[in-house]
């Protein structure tokens, strides 16, 4: 009985390898494929991973949509890039602030560049400035980027909201892009006083450049995200605290930025 038994079990009531791919609608070709792709995407999420904290060493707050331009790993999607890294904590968390740098005036240059297409550099650079806070006041970071290239063409650090500031990163940008043609710049920011200056204002006629003035941040993009991006993706994290330390770190923000 026992042996009817047994080759009743194995002869009748298991169904076979093929029967099973068969009621699946797969094969077993398509199978080990399968276990073939997960094992390969595997590896390539891990080796993203270790690429992804090798570049935070020099851009500590690198978002993953920017991290995953950079490695771009092979045969994965940006979506399950993010929401792999996302699960494993490398999200970063948003930090958010609201202490005004602007004081306007009543008098504001137009907005040259609403609907302006860009198609080269130096013909639309954008500034603004931002506040850092170290441990016992508040600084000032004022950053210039060219639109086309998104590079940072010039920076400063003051103690204050002077304008000289600015009269100091348009003349570093002025040095970097010495010999251009710079006959269809337009030099756009905010309102703030310190772009209406005598000096600033002086400086852009000397190389003939035209003044614009958003009216809305909107307006002013690519400079406020400058800020945001160097404040919170290079300085926070390296816990600047002190001034000869924002005067160290600063230019390497720039440079790895760039």
């Amino acid at each position: 009985m026992s042996r009817l038994l047994a080759r009743y079990h194995s002869t009748t009531d298991l169904p076979s390898a093929e029967q099973v791919y068969a009621v699946l609608g797969s094969s077993r070709q398509a199978v080990h494929q399968y276990w073939q792709r997960y094992h390969y995407v595997q590896e390539q999420l891990l080796l993203s991973e270790k690429q992804l904290l090798v570049y935070r060493v020099d851009h500590p707050r690198l978002g993953l949509k920017k991290a995953y331009d950079m490695i771009q790993p092979a045969g994965i999607g940006r979506d399950r890039f993010v929401r792999q890294m996302t699960l494993w904590g490398h999200a970063l968390r948003v930090k958010r602030s609201h202490m005004r740098t602007t004081r306007s005036g009543s008098y504001r240059y137009a907005n040259l560049i609403k609907l302006l297409l860009i198609n080269y550099i130096n013909r639309i650079w954008q500034s603004d400035t931002t506040y850092y806070r170290l441990e016992d006041r508040f600084v000032y970071i004022t950053l210039i980027i060219d639109v086309y290239s998104r590079l940072i063409v010039g920076y400063c650090l003051s103690e204050s909201l002077s304008g000289q500031a600015n009269v100091r990163a348009l003349q570093m940008a002025l040095r970097i892009r010495q010999g251009a043609d710079l006959s269809e710049l337009i030099f756009h920011s905010d309102g703030a006083m310190q772009y209406r200056s005598g000096a600033f204002v002086a400086l852009l006629a000397q190389h003939g450049i035209s003044s614009s003035m958003c009216n809305v941040a909107l307006d002013n993009a690519y400079a406020e995200k400058l800020n945001d991006v160097i404040k919170n993706e290079y300085l926070a994290p390296r816990q600047v605290r002190t001034l000869s330390q924002l005067r160290y770190h600063l230019p390497r923000a720039v440079k790895n930025y760039n």
